[in-house]
């Protein structure tokens, strides 16, 4: 049974369906873990789209992965990931394809198979009851004969649905949904490009140090951005954690600092977070002060322009007037990811206490 699907990795755009929903394709793994997908290509044809159901189960920092090929008689194959894996690149590394469209389903049944004990069970089941049919028939017990052989019958048909493929099966359905209803599910979902962020569209580092001064070159930007206090107020999304490319920048950014990586993982995380930070950055000066709250955007501009005019300012009274009018409006607006007048002081090279700052942020 899957859990509660977060809003994390789905589409804006769902399936009319309410138990199938969009899912992004760019999604983390360990923002599935407790869902079962099925992963599409940009294919329509019944016979050769491939359809890829995949359930992930584990934790925010390890997944494991049980993924196969939907209607397939074979058994499903089981991959361990980083939780901060994309799905489209776990997808192009283990099933060999460009994903453009996700299923989030209402559940899975895997491929089961006849195994060798299957059969011994089915053979000593029919030779054991026939047997017993038999003796009992000699002896004109036809009551306990005619029991035997309908036993026989009855436990070889119940073995013999043990082999099934793999598909999607909603608890409490009788029957599992057909690739056909999956399919035509799936062609209810916007196609999407491959994100211009793939790994496989920007080269890793090749070694553990070279990821180690990569990172180092990210940290060095982000810091330098943290300390232009314009760029904070008309850039804020970077700087907000309920944006989910800076929740997703700031999660990886923690994952690295957090050691005790090997050295094929950490490479591979490295890649992440530039990608990650790119992609964070690119949004904030996409949406730039539309970020914030339409009431607070004049007030913002405002702070921003005190802000550089305190950088440039020709006299100390011109700094002066420019940087209490940018520590009163960011007081007054009071956002969690804009800098607080203490901050901004810092940044600017200002003693806090010779402005008379607010106190209380």
């Amino acid at each position: 049974m899957t859990s509660e699907v977060p809003d994390s990795i789905r589409l804006s755009h769902p399936s009319r369906r309410r138990i199938w929903l969009g899912g992004r394709t760019d999604m983390r793994l360990r923002d599935a873990v407790g869902q079962v997908l099925v992963a599409a290509d940009d294919g329509t044809d019944p016979e050769t789209a491939k359809l890829y159901a995949l359930e992930v189960t584990g934790s925010e920092f390890q997944v494991s992965v049980r993924f196969g090929p939907l209607g397939s008689k074979d058994q499903p194959e089981k991959a361990a990931a980083p939780g901060w894996q994309r799905l489209d690149d776990f997808v192009q590394e283990h099933c060999e394809f460009t994903v453009s469209r996700v299923l989030i389903t209402p559940g899975i049944r895997w491929a089961r198979t006849v195994t060798a004990r299957d059969i011994a069970i089915r053979i000593a089941l029919v030779i054991g009851l026939g047997l017993v049919g038999w003796i009992s028939f000699s002896m004109n017990q036809l009551l306990v004969a005619a029991f035997c052989v309908f036993a026989g019958l009855v436990g070889f048909a119940l073995t013999s649905g043990i082999s099934s493929p793999t598909a999607i099966h909603r608890p409490g359905n009788k029957e599992p949904y057909s690739r056909k209803h999956v399919l035509e599910r799936i062609a209810e979902l916007p196609a999407l490009e491959p994100s211009s962020l793939a790994l496989t569209h920007v080269a890793p580092p090749g070694t553990l140090a070279a990821a180690q001064r990569r990172v180092d070159v990210v940290k060095e930007q982000y810091g330098a951005l943290l300390l232009d206090v314009a760029y904070r107020i008309e850039r804020s999304a970077l700087f907000d954690p309920a944006v989910h490319t800076t929740r997703e920048f700031t999660v990886l950014l923690a994952q690295w600092d957090s050691g005790n990586l090997p050295p094929e993982a950490a490479i591979r995380l490295a890649h992440e977070i530039e990608l990650a930070f790119a992609a964070a950055r690119q949004h904030a000066e996409s949406v730039g002060l539309s970020h914030l709250p339409h009431t607070a955007r004049q007030d913002a501009a405002r702070a921003a322009k005190s802000a550089r005019l305190a950088q440039r300012a020709a006299t100390e009274g011109e700094r002066a007037a420019a940087l209490e009018r940018t520590f009163r409006i960011l007081e007054s607006l009071a956002l969690y990811y804009l800098p607080s007048p203490e901050e901004a002081a810092q940044a600017l090279g200002a003693a806090p206490d010779r402005w008379c700052l607010p106190r209380g942020r």
